[in-house]
């Protein structure tokens, strides 16, 4: 009988592998992604992009998306909450933001100054329990400052996974073959890839900005930004205005000594 060569096998086998490894380092390629373009059934792939982000299903690059125009829920859906403990009730709990999006008769994005209070629903102490703003200031650095603190750790500890959802291997020790990110177990394909890259570091910080950011509040609203940023701060006292300013510029501090906040 006439043998036949198997095309599919050679191109997901000796074809795909060191093409997605040599497009690695390009932003928002991944290996499903080049696997369509190959013709390949990619159903089974759910491996992460280069840059470090997952890629949905059918995800292809000329339907990317940047980060910065993402709804704020799908952006930081996978950030890691700022708590803030009470002084009033002593629990901690995710801290909502200063402001909440809404819509009117017309249908347009509004923003309303919610202020600085405990998220628990049985308290909701202004301040978060402090009697005064410079009190409530000094609860809210500590707390950002240990959030950033935590990050940057876990950052900088290096833990590297296998994409692979069949290996799953965990180390903290780059491999000596692929440029550290061949995976170490022996006949695994996988590529290990840092749990909390830079990118992730970044995405944090401007998650942080997100809450207490006025210019980030009133980005989606119709209309002149200026105007509705002015609009928005007459609705505040002078303290508290005063008070998100001083955690603004904390936050802004963290921000401008990243790396990633200068990439365009």
């Amino acid at each position: 009988a006439e043998l036949k060569v198997d095309v599919e096998w050679y191109l997901k086998q000796q074809i795909l592998p060191p093409i997605a490894r040599l497009c690695e380092p390009i932003a928002g390629t991944d290996q499903r992604t080049i696997g369509e373009k190959l013709g390949l059934d990619v159903s089974n792939y759910t491996q992460n992009s280069g840059n470090g982000m997952d890629v949905e299903d059918g995800a292809m690059l000329v339907d990317y998306i940047p980060a910065s125009a993402l709804d704020d829920v799908e952006r930081f859906k996978a950030c890691e909450k700022l708590y803030v403990t009470c002084a009033s009730c002593r629990a901690s709990h995710p801290f909502e933001g200063c402001f909440s999006q809404g819509q009117d008769a017309n249908n347009n994005t509004t923003v309303s100054y919610k202020g600085f209070h405990c998220s628990n629903e049985e308290c909701r102490s202004p301040y978060f329990g402090e009697s005064n703003r410079v009190s409530c200031y000094g609860r809210i650095n500590a707390a950002i400052v240990d959030h950033v603190h935590k990050c940057t750790s876990t950052h900088y500890a290096c833990s590297l996974v296998c994409d692979d959802l069949t290996c799953g291997y965990t180390t903290y020790q780059p491999s000596l073959l692929g440029q550290g990110q061949i995976c170490h177990v022996v006949g695994c394909r996988g590529v290990l890839r840092q749990v909390f890259p830079a990118t992730m570091l970044h995405t944090q910080l401007k998650y942080l900005d997100s809450l207490f950011s006025i210019h980030h509040a009133t980005r989606k609203m119709d209309g002149s930004r200026e105007v509705k940023k002015k609009h928005l701060e007459k609705s505040m006292s002078a303290q508290d205005r005063a008070l998100l300013g001083a955690v603004n510029e904390l936050v802004q501090s963290q921000l401008k000594e990243n790396e990633g906040n200068w990439v365009s």
